[in-house]
């Protein structure tokens, strides 16, 4: 009561009625223009929308850009020390056999290590117009003086930090020679197979050469023109369905508006209706009250007798101005509760409407990837059957980039349902309190993840009337809480868990009961801290194990030993992935025949981050 009558006496001041009018001002423009308001407010997360998928797209590209550097830089140095181990080597005692710079010139010659990469280098740069490869030093040799120095600000600054920081890359997103290129480079470090060569060589620049100096850069220049092309093609296919999407919504809301304001203008000719019918009603009260008045008048005379009838006369007037008045606060809160009552059918109609053509698009949008999926899987499936496919195929295959299609097209259908997903938001905004996601990467208990991941797979080890069940042998160790991305890391979990039982499952089915019994299936699981940065988990089983020929080949794309519609060889390629690529990590299988199967997976306790200029 004292919190109602504070509230009254501060409506009834000056400032509250301020309040009062602001107030009722914003109810009555939202009613007015809550169709431009819901468009304003749909367009901007629309746009927002657009707007990070286009940041995602950008972020897309320069990671694949440096991560096919990396990977041609390594190459690279892979095929300089195979020739410096495999053919200089070899060669070097052999009678008539030269190892110098300008071996065309002489008959016997064979080229030095590094001009065999330099020439590498120019053969994969003029037979790829999307790249160029590059050797250079601070010490070139006398005849390569003009071609093998650094040329511009970023090679001379590359071979100033490497030389700082030799076993890091240096990175760059630049307009080279017109267009927008990555530029990496990696340090050439001196292996121990070549510091004799060039310490003795009679043109050698440099005589002083230690193993591990670094003495020159390789540089892998990437245009990305054709890259950015084909993601704003694939970009603006997306913005078009999009936005298509939100002008549906935008209608949808449109009529719905309409036909509750319809509804808002019915009810209140309703209310009017009743006002008049209160109105006549106080009116004829009114009447009875100045008939009765003058009765009382009329009886004056006689006072005496008639004042007990005075006295119920005015008790009578005083009931019907009580009447009036109740009638009155009737009427403010009929006319409250119809405006309310529309406000809620307002709210309900809009979220009602927007969610069925958002729930139809967000519907249908796993089914749409699984069917990509699938035609995806049945195209790798056909590559895997029909390798060499007609020209037409490949001509037509390298002109829409298939691989990176393949890749971009479960991107785009998760960037839609992103979309939807932001669209669904917005209409439970109406209706409850915004709510924030929680970051992807976070510090986690390894030990929880696995214990989670067994708990799903537990009807697998649970025993059968054929065979007994698995048992799980744990050997955890104290672990500090680890930072990694814990929705992946149980991936990885489940998939080698997984692969463990179907293991197990297989050597179970070939036993007898007793024999079962005899030498339990047993899969066991190892945590430890291997220092203050690193930690170790292994999972190892005591199935039949895995041949080496076939252990070689485990972690590529792909590649299954199990029949058709039980693997589609992609778990481990993927546990591999999220190991070593998202956490910076180590994914190694220890196997031999019939001796079990031990998998090792080391990753870091902090993230690291990849470090670029």
């Amino acid at each position: 009561m004292i919190f109602l009558r504070t509230i009254t006496d501060f409506l009834s001041t000056g400032l509250g009625t301020l309040v009062k009018r602001t107030a009722l001002f914003g109810i009555g423009f939202f009613t007015k223009h809550t169709i431009l308001l819901l468009a304003i407010l749909l367009i901007s997360g629309f746009a927002a929308a657009l707007f990070n998928m286009s940041n995602l797209s950008s972020d897309l590209i320069r990671s694949q850009a440096i991560q096919s550097c990396a990977l041609y830089a390594q190459s690279l140095k892979e095929a300089r020390t195979l020739y410096s181990k495999n053919v200089v080597s070899r060669v070097s005692e052999v009678p008539d056999v030269h190892i110098i710079t300008d071996y065309m010139s002489q008959l016997g010659g064979i080229p030095l290590p590094a001009t065999y990469l330099i020439e590498l280098s120019k053969s994969i740069t003029d037979q790829n117009p999307g790249m160029s490869v590059r050797l250079y030093s601070d010490y070139p040799f006398p005849g390569r003086i003009q071609e093998g120095g650094a040329r511009d600000d970023f090679e001379k600054t590359a071979l100033k930090y490497l030389r700082e920081h030799p076993t890091e890359n240096f990175v760059r997103f630049e307009n080279f020679q017109g267009r927008p290129s990555l530029r990496y480079a990696e340090a050439d470090i001196m292996k121990p197979s070549c510091v004799g060569c060039h310490n003795t060589a009679l043109d050698s620049p440099k005589r002083d050469w230690k193993v591990g100096d670094v003495r020159g850069v390789v540089e892998i220049n990437r245009f990305l023109d054709s890259f950015i092309n084909q993601t704003r093609a694939g970009l603006n296919s997306t913005f078009s369905t999009l936005g298509g999407l939100l002008a549906l919504a935008l209608v949808g809301i449109a009529l719905v508006i309409t036909r509750l304001r319809q509804t808002s203008e019915e009810m209140e000719l309703r209310v009017i209706d009743r006002t008049l019918q209160l109105r006549q009603t106080n009116e004829e009260l009114l009447e009875e009250k100045s008939k009765v008045e003058q009765s009382a008048l009329q009886a004056q005379e006689h006072a005496q007798q008639l004042s007990e009838s005075e006295a119920q006369l005015n008790q009578k007037a005083q009931a019907l101005q009580q009447s009036l008045q109740e009638l009155q606060s009737i009427q403010l809160q009929l006319v409250q509760s119809e405006k309310m009552s529309s406000l809620g059918q307002l709210v309900a109609g809009i979220a009602h409407e927007i969610n069925n053509p958002v729930s139809f698009i967000h519907g249908n949008l796993n089914p749409l990837h699984t069917h990509t999926q699938e035609l995806l899987n049945f195209v790798k499936l056909y590559q895997q059957h029909y390798p060499d496919p007609v020209s037409d195929i490949q001509v037509m295959a390298e002109e829409i980039d298939l691989e990176f299609l393949q890749e971009d097209l479960a991107k785009i259908i998760t960037s839609m349902q992103t979309g939807t997903d932001r669209i669904c938001q917005i209409v439970l905004s109406l209706r409850n309190f915004s709510r924030m996601d929680e970051a992807a990467s976070k510090s986690v208990s390894i030990h929880e993840g696995i214990d989670s991941t067994l708990m799903i797979l537990q009807h697998r080890l649970n025993p059968h009337s054929n065979y007994p069940a698995i048992e799980v042998i744990k050997d955890y160790g104290q672990l500090p809480l680890v930072e990694c991305y814990p929705g992946q890391l149980n991936q990885v979990f489940m998939n080698l868990l997984a692969n463990a039982i179907d293991t197990l499952d297989e050597a179970r089915a070939q036993r007898t009961f007793p024999e079962a019994n005899d030498r339990p299936s047993q899969i066991t699981i190892q945590t430890s801290l291997l220092d203050s940065q690193w930690v170790e988990i292994v999972i190892a089983d005591n199935g039949k194990g895995i041949p080496q020929e076939i252990k070689k080949r485990i972690f590529d794309p792909f590649f299954t030993t199990k029949e058709i519609g039980k693997g589609t060889g992609m778990g481990l390629s993927i546990s591999y992935q999220i190991i070593t690529e998202t956490h910076s990590g180590k994914l190694e299988c220890f196997s031999n025949s019939n001796q079990g199967t031990k998998f090792s997976i080391q990753i870091p306790i902090h993230r690291q981050s990849l470090r670029s200029v």
